[in-house]
């Protein structure tokens, strides 16, 4: 049906033209859920993309068929520098200034409501103009009561959230629509949770923009994927901890110097807001095991704590900081025996621990 109303348009093109769209008519708010992200350029990169495609299909398998029988091995040589080519073409495509777009993650009720829209406006099922029109003006009032339903409850409440990367410490906090994020995980094995973790999930929030990144000592698994992040020009401000002038530092701060990111030294005492929460520093240390140097920060809303975070400093260094009930905990060192060591436990009596 989309190509039959472009017949003014060559058919190769009308073809391509309607088989992108139908599409990402179809897989949008798939994209939006488990991306993040909606496309924006992406009917002129596939004007490239699928007729390269189909030559390299047709092309590949009738070299992999000949060299069954005769073995050309120049042949499968030049078919692996046309596919780099390609790949290296589509990672440039990918990398594109506005090629897609940050978005929130779309609700069930939301995703039904396109595909319910999206059979309705079909050609087929819509004979009448009048109809039609009813329909849209139907599907474009539940749709925007359904996003402002969802905007409303976010812009309102409080996420804390531990992102999975691997061996390694990441929590992000969210504050109505502000968000901040504690540590960045990382490894030493090539893995970035920046670019394969983080960035994937605030794509997902729809968080264009972090009030603030705290990096709580310089050890990979707390700041592995901090350069990445920082690269995405979205940070506002970098707050680092413990021993700063350790080398390990480097890379995030050239990443926040290139970026004109502020980079605070934590002070013991300064409180740093973040929508309706308030992130109180209550040590970053200057000592010779970066562990224990390592930013402590209690997370308070309406003066109460209501989260603390710890990075890898020691029980017994701790337990010397905290003394108010807090519900909920980052236990330190990823919960090593080092890290539940002195009577913090017993003072803060939390209800919940990360």
């Amino acid at each position: 049906p989309l190509q039959a109303r472009m017949k003014r348009l060559p058919k190769w093109c009308s073809s391509t033209l309607s088989t992108t769209l139908a599409a990402q008519i179809g897989i949008l708010p798939l994209l939006a859920l488990y991306y993040g992200r909606l496309p924006l350029l992406g009917l002129i990169a596939n004007f490239i993309a699928i007729p390269l495609c189909g030559a390299l299909m047709l092309g590949g398998g009738a070299i992999l068929l000949l060299c069954a029988v005769w073995p050309v091995t120049f042949l499968l040589q030049g078919l692996k520098w046309v596919l780099n080519v390609w790949c290296g073409v589509s990672r440039w495509m990918a990398d594109l200034p506005l090629i897609s777009l940050a978005c929130p993650a779309p609700g069930g009720f939301f995703i039904a409501l396109w595909y319910l829209g999206a059979w309705a406006l079909s050609p087929f099922l819509l004979p009448g103009a009048r109809r039609r029109a009813l329909t849209v003006a139907a599907v474009a009032v539940a749709g925007a009561g359904c996003v402002a339903a969802t905007l409303g409850s976010r812009l309102t409440s409080d996420d804390f959230v531990m992102l999975d990367v691997g061996q390694g410490n990441c929590i992000a906090i969210r504050s109505g629509s502000a968000y901040a994020v504690f540590d960045t995980g990382g490894t030493l094995t090539g893995y970035d949770p920046g670019q394969q973790v983080i960035i994937p999930y605030l794509n997902q929030e729809g968080c264009t923009r972090v009030s603030a990144l705290f990096l709580s000592h310089p050890h990979q698994d707390h700041i592995g994927g901090a350069q990445a992040l920082l690269e995405q020009d979205r940070v506002a401000a970098l707050y680092i901890g413990g021993n700063p002038t350790d080398p390990l530092w480097e890379p995030a701060l050239q990443a926040a110097r290139a970026r004109g990111v502020p980079v605070h030294y934590a002070q013991p005492g300064e409180a740093i807001a973040v929508g309706s929460l308030s992130f109180r520093v209550l040590y970053a240390g200057r000592t010779e095991d970066a562990n224990d140097a390592s930013m402590v920060v209690q997370v308070e809303k309406d003066g109460r704590p209501c989260l603390l975070l710890t990075g890898d400093i020691g029980g017994e260094p701790l337990s010397a900081l905290v003394e108010d009930p807090v519900p909920l905990v980052q236990v330190p060192h990823h919960g090593a025996r080092s890290g539940v060591e002195g009577d913090w436990l017993g003072r803060l009596q939390p209800r919940y621990a990360l």
